[in-house]
């Protein structure tokens, strides 16, 4: 495997939770972030704008040197990730929401799968349902506030509370033992969902499969290496609004974020 950058793709913030597990994971690695605000919410864009997206970006990655682009989002993992791994010669990684493990794991026989619109009335979402979830129950909800939320920086706002209990109540998810988190910007809300349900549900996030896929891809030589990696962000819009955003996530990085015409 080749020794580029990791590219890593999403709508607007949410994608940082995979690359946060990916630094963490793979600290020495070089990654270039791209922000696509301006088509911001991917999950509501047909398949096909999304498919000419993924394209324009994932071209302006590779001429940046990226050998492995992840696609840090379920509504263009499900849209455009065939289509890219066709069209070119160089691994992507995707996002799906889990529930093959949450549906082996549940004892209650119940499960619950918070996705976005996108996700929940994709082929794939019917699919993976239908092969790993048999004699499950599988309460599927969406909300595209929470992604909303996050991507202001809403996250600790009274009305998001709110809004994640109304969701979240025992109508809606039954006696669901396992709450799979179907979008990548709903990681930044743990805290709040486990305040909402009490500790009395197994929360499943994809950020460290992923980013353990891409461990498994690379084959890192350098493990062990105390040499950091380069970091690289880039918006297709709001660049303070990003920046500030991404620093309340993340508490660190990124010092500065570029615009990019995409």
């Amino acid at each position: 495997m080749g020794t580029g950058a990791i590219g890593i793709v999403d709508s607007g913030v949410g994608g940082l939770s995979i690359w946060r597990e990916i630094v963490r994971l793979l600290p020495w690695e070089n990654t270039i972030y791209v922000a696509d605000k301006r088509y911001f919410p991917y999950g509501e864009k047909s398949n096909a704008q999304l498919r000419k997206r993924a394209d324009r970006i994932v071209q302006f990655l590779i001429q940046k040197g990226c050998s492995l682009i992840v696609l840090a989002c379920n509504s263009l993992s499900v849209s455009a990730l065939p289509h890219l791994r066709n069209r070119y010669q160089i691994p992507f990684v995707g996002v799906e929401p889990a529930v093959k493990p949450a549906a082996l794991a549940s004892k209650t026989k119940e499960i619950t799968v918070l996705v976005t619109t996108k996700t929940a009335l994709s082929q794939r979402q019917r699919m993976l349902i239908n092969t790993h979830a048999q004699g499950i129950t599988v309460h599927l909800l969406s909300s595209p506030y929470l992604v909303e939320a996050v991507e202001t920086g809403q996250i600790n706002s009274p009305s998001t509370l709110i809004r994640l209990r109304m969701i979240l109540n025992k109508k809606n998810i039954g006696k669901s033992d396992h709450l799979v988190l179907g979008c990548t910007h709903y990681p930044f809300l743990l805290s709040k969902i486990r305040q909402v349900t009490r500790g009395k549900i197994r929360i499943i996030e994809p950020s460290m499969a992923v980013a353990r896929r891409v461990r498994e891809i690379r084959r890192p030589k350098q493990e062990g290496s105390k040499q950091s990696g380069k970091h690289e962000f880039y918006t297709t819009k709001g660049r303070q609004q990003f920046l500030t955003v991404a620093q309340t996530l993340l508490g660190q990085l990124p010092s500065e974020v570029n615009l990019v015409n995409l």
